[in-house]
């Protein structure tokens, strides 16, 4: 079985390799990047191919387990990969190619090679949210996929563009501080940052008022990066003002890797309130994007609007598939629902944006 941090391993040395030769000139660049991103896609197949293999033959369905330099946690740090998180790098590296070769017909703003390490490290950091078995090192990758964000938002150079990467920036600040102060605090109250140590502790003790507190201040953060209501504005002036290839990437596949985490992240920290924070967060989400989309004038907005409605709605379905009231037949309705309207959301809002440059 192919070894999944490879992923990361390897973009980190193209990304620093792409540095040394990119005076070879822009081929080789070209050539580093799309190798790069073709072997984690080639890696994130195969790790989901032997998922689907298990699957098929009636098999438990047990994470793949990662002990970095050979630590156990809590000592040291893991990866913990699943099906759901392979099948999300199969996504994020497939759109990243489709974008990547798309920017290249329209054309560079900006530094081709700087472009090019910026979007194959904000792949990279999205890929870790996902895979990653460690409170803090989510918050290392989130900050990662952030701030490659922020630089791709503002590539293009024009007014509204780098209007839309300054909010970027200090709403993603306020999430990711809300991150690692969670971290810190489960640190403090379970005695590890290590995500499943962190769900058995606090599955087998009293859940306290300081508990509740640290993870809603958890959910919430990852509710910010989900762009729900009314904590959205940020992310409108993003789809309007960023290059459309970069606002196909984030709203095609990246908030996908955070809804990921938010749905693990309800059951891992046994949220108390999930078909709540789904009613009130999701639904409003939903039904007031939709209204809001009726009077919008530019379509990138318009596209906006429309993704971030369509996100209420996962988060209404994530939301009632952990909280135990749904069981049997229906939560696997659910689950399929989720899956095929996440397939549906990455390829058409991707899609979509393109067809806006």
């Amino acid at each position: 079985m192919v070894n999944p941090i490879l992923i990361i391993i390897v973009t980190l040395i193209s990304a620093f390799a792409i540095g040394i030769f990119k005076y070879l000139g822009r081929n080789t660049v070209r050539v580093i990047f799309f190798g790069t991103l073709l072997f984690n896609l080639t890696v994130s197949v195969l790790v989901l191919f032997d998922f689907l293999k298990k699957l098929y033959s009636g098999k438990t369905l047990e994470p793949i387990i990662i002990k970095i330099g050979g630590f156990a946690p809590p000592i040291g740090i893991n990866l913990s990969v699943d099906i759901f998180g392979s099948a999300i790098a199969v996504l994020l590296f497939l759109i990243g190619l489709i974008s990547a070769v798309h920017w290249m017909k329209i054309g560079f703003k900006d530094s081709e090679t700087k472009s090019l390490v910026l979007l194959m490290l904000m792949l990279m950091g999205a890929t870790g949210v996902v895979f990653t078995g460690d409170y803090f090192n989510l918050f290392v990758f989130v900050e990662i996929t952030s701030i490659a964000a922020y630089a791709l938002v503002s590539s293009d150079f024009t007014e509204s563009s780098l209007e839309a990467s300054f909010k970027f920036l200090v709403i993603g600040s306020i999430s990711s501080t809300m991150l690692l102060l969670g971290a810190v605090f489960l640190y403090k109250f379970t005695g590890s940052l290590n995500m499943a140590e962190i769900s058995k502790v606090l599955g087998s003790s009293p859940y306290g008022a300081a508990i509740l507190i640290v993870s809603t201040m958890f959910i919430f953060a990852l509710l910010i990066e989900l762009e729900v209501f009314p904590m959205n504005g940020w992310a409108l002036d993003i789809y309007q003002g960023a290059p459309a290839v970069i606002v196909a990437i984030l709203a095609g596949i990246i908030v996908k890797a955070y809804y990921l985490v938010f749905v693990r992240s309800m059951t891992l920290l046994h949220f108390p309130y999930p078909i709540k924070l789904g009613l009130v967060f999701g639904l409003s989400t939903f039904v007031i994007s939709q209204f809001l989309a009726w009077k919008q004038t530019n379509i990138k907005r318009l596209f906006g609007y429309s993704s971030i409605s369509q996100l209420g709605l996962l988060i209404l379905a994530g939301s009632f598939y952990v909280s135990g009231k749904v069981t049997g037949i229906s939560k696997t309705y659910i689950l399929l629902s989720i899956i095929f309207f996440i397939l549906n959301h990455s390829f058409s809002k991707t899609g979509l944006f393109y067809l806006t440059d």
